[in-house]
């Protein structure tokens, strides 16, 4: 395997499980100088899921499969764990940021202080996981009937700096959970800003705020802006 540039994408965005991920493409067949970026992440989903999600993140487990077999392990534990996954009675666990709640009813920000999510990965329908070095902020919901709902709303930041906000399918999030969402820009300290983002039909933005939304923020949170 001679292809330097996808070397340095799973490097990159594999961290600590791109050694592993890199010998096994080496055994296997596959010829990184004729596979896009995204093709690649297709391949090594599977794996990275199965090492952090099944295994908690210990790749010994797995020294003996090939990609194909990691790939069909995966695909078996998905369908098992989709099946299983429920947020009825959910106790929640992770750090609560922001809270909206009403007698236990209503929505709320939450930190996962972590890159990747078994949760994520079944409440809004995309790969569970992001760049090693980024962290999650999710928006939630109890609903009256002890249902807890992640309200398609995830907030992927890196070092307090906004990178994208994202809704299900890795889509742009319902314009419903605007207030929520510019709230968090206000109310939510950790965060330092907004990294470059270019508005588009897939990534709410500061631009998705109306003028009167902006201006307060531009005003109370100057900072937010200092990297666009």
């Amino acid at each position: 395997m001679s292809n330097i540039r996808s070397v340095g994408f799973i490097e990159k965005h594999f961290d600590e499980h791109s050694e592993f991920i890199i010998s096994k493409i080496n055994e296997s067949s596959i010829s990184l100088s004729r596979i896009s970026n995204k093709d690649l992440n297709e391949l090594i989903y599977p794996i990275v899921h199965l090492i952090d999600f099944e295994f908690n993140g210990d790749s010994k487990f797995l020294l003996n499969k090939t990609i194909d077999e990691m790939d069909l392990m995966y695909s078996n534990w998905y369908k098992l764990h989709e099946k299983m996954f429920t947020t009825f009675n959910y106790v929640e666990k992770n750090n609560i940021i922001l809270d909206y709640r009403k007698n236990g009813v209503g929505y709320y920000w939450v930190d996962l202080n972590c890159y990747y999510s078994y949760e994520m990965l079944f409440r809004l329908h995309n790969c569970g996981r992001v760049n090693s070095h980024q962290n999650l902020l999710e928006l939630r919901e109890y609903d009256i009937n002890g249902y807890n709902y992640s309200r398609v709303v995830v907030v992927i930041c890196n070092n307090g700096f906004i990178n994208q906000i994202k809704g299900d399918y890795n889509l742009k999030p319902d314009f419903i959970y605007k207030d929520y969402i510019y709230d968090l820009f206000l109310n939510y300290k950790e965060l330092k800003g907004f990294k470059i983002l270019t508005p588009n039909n897939n990534n709410f933005t500061h631009m998705d705020l109306n003028d009167t939304e902006l201006s307060n923020l531009k005003r109370t949170r100057p900072e937010f802006f200092f990297l666009i």
